[in-house]
């Protein structure tokens, strides 16, 4: 919260009023997640609280420390700066390939035509005949 804080102030000063909202932006956010889980700390901290109600506590403390984790990494790239990623990120590349044409490749011309070509008796042939 406090690193947050001097980001925001730090942005102020330099005039990057951009840098400056985003900032504010994230420090209120900040604040929310910490109003939510003071109380919280309030129950963990309460020595007559059940064990199941310390428990429910924790689990929302463990959110919100997640919730700030997250705050913080907008931040960090609101300001440009990023942490370094946890693992590298890997591409692949996968096709899957059949060895041969499919039986009915529509590229291949039928061998035997399924209709025969229509035959004008009006019209003259349209090729010449060999032995011409």
């Amino acid at each position: 919260m406090a690193q947050l804080g001097k980001m925001a102030q730090a942005a102020k000063s330099d005039g990057d009023t951009q840098l400056a909202g985003c900032l504010e932006d994230k420090v209120t956010r900040a604040q929310d997640i910490m109003s939510t889980a003071t109380p919280e700390l309030m129950v963990l901290r309460d020595a007559t609280a059940s064990a199941q109600a310390k428990s429910f506590a924790a689990e929302k403390l463990q959110a919100a420390a997640n919730a700030m984790d997250g705050v913080m990494a907008s931040a960090k790239g609101c300001s440009g700066e990023q942490e370094l990623e946890d693992r590298d990120d890997v591409t692949r590349n996968e096709l899957d390939k059949t060895d041969g044409i499919p039986i009915q490749d529509p590229t291949i011309a039928p061998t035997v035509p399924d209709v025969p070509p229509a035959v004008d008796e009006a019209q003259p042939p349209t090729v010449a005949s060999p032995s011409a």
